[in-house]
């Protein structure tokens, strides 16, 4: 793993481990100050968070089909139960630095999951501030090259009826609000982590591998190390109009280059295929 000062330059082990101290004793200020903020502003305190969260993890907050989608996801993918416990591990899903121990529970809103934790599950060492100015949440940044991003919760959002705009946003003018954050608590995105649930062999991750480009390499290389097996490079992009008046959009090999690939006539390739050095296809 590489591990950059500021300016860009290399750092040591124990350099690294000044990083991290001073990233905590950092957040750990910040954090003090957030919920200052918060206990003045009316907000719950720590303890009445985590009682509220935990209150919370007994009645589910998938009650809609997109929520019951995102739960139904997160069940299968990460295995993880929408009620926390303390000892599953959750890691940065690039750098695999472990950012939490334990969970209160995964909060299904109108803007995705999200895992729900107490301020001492969170590993804050490796987490930087990052915006400190938003309305409803202090925004902190795991260290480079991690990717995780956690949300210290300022205040509820039962004043937004709808969610951002996001992938995972759907809107239903909810009056209560369109996500059930708490308060003093941390949020992290289930997409940005892996999870180690008690017992597991492995730990599982939500995203799929990533689509178009990586799959075909795969698959070439795959396919090369096949006797017999020869893989054309040429492909064409091409858009058709179907009998319902809709456009598709296909990928194929030109009967240009498959025809000497798999040595027939050019006006027999009707179609894409694979051609074994008998000449038959498969």
């Amino acid at each position: 793993e590489a591990h950059h000062s500021s300016r860009g330059y290399p750092l040591r082990a124990h350099a690294r481990t000044h990083v991290s101290v001073a990233c905590r004793a950092e957040c750990e200020t910040h954090i003090a100050v957030a919920m200052a903020v918060i206990d003045g502003a009316g907000g719950a305190s720590p303890a009445d968070s985590q009682q509220c969260g935990s209150q919370g993890a007994a009645v589910t907050t998938a009650d809609t089909a997109n929520r019951r989608r995102d739960r139904r996801r997160v069940e299968a993918k990460l295995k993880l139960p929408e009620v926390g416990d303390e000892v599953t591990v959750f890691s940065d899903a690039r750098a695999g630095n472990v950012v939490a121990v334990g969970y209160v529970r995964v909060v299904y809103g109108d803007h995705g999951a999200y895992v729900e934790c107490r301020l001492d599950q969170v590993r804050w060492e490796h987490f930087e501030p990052r915006n400190l100015t938003a309305e409803y949440y202090d925004l902190y940044r795991a260290i480079p090259p991690g990717r995780a991003q956690v949300y210290l919760q300022k205040q509820g959002v039962q004043n937004r009826p709808n969610p951002p705009q996001g992938r995972d946003s759907k809107k239903h003018n909810r009056t209560e609000g369109y996500a059930d954050y708490q308060p003093g608590l941390v949020y992290i995105s289930v997409k940005q982590v892996t999870v180690r649930r008690e017992g597991a062999a492995t730990a599982r991750t939500y995203n799929a591998p990533a689509k178009g480009k990586p799959h075909c390499d795969v698959l070439r290389a795959a396919l090369r190390k096949i006797p017999g097996v020869t893989v054309p490079e040429a492909l064409i992009r091409e858009t058709r109009v179907l009998k319902d008046g809709k456009h598709r959009r296909f990928t194929r090999v030109p009967a240009e280059v498959l025809s000497p690939a798999a040595g027939v006539a050019t006006d027999a390739c009707l179609k894409t295929a694979l051609w074994l050095a008998d000449g038959q296809p498969a």
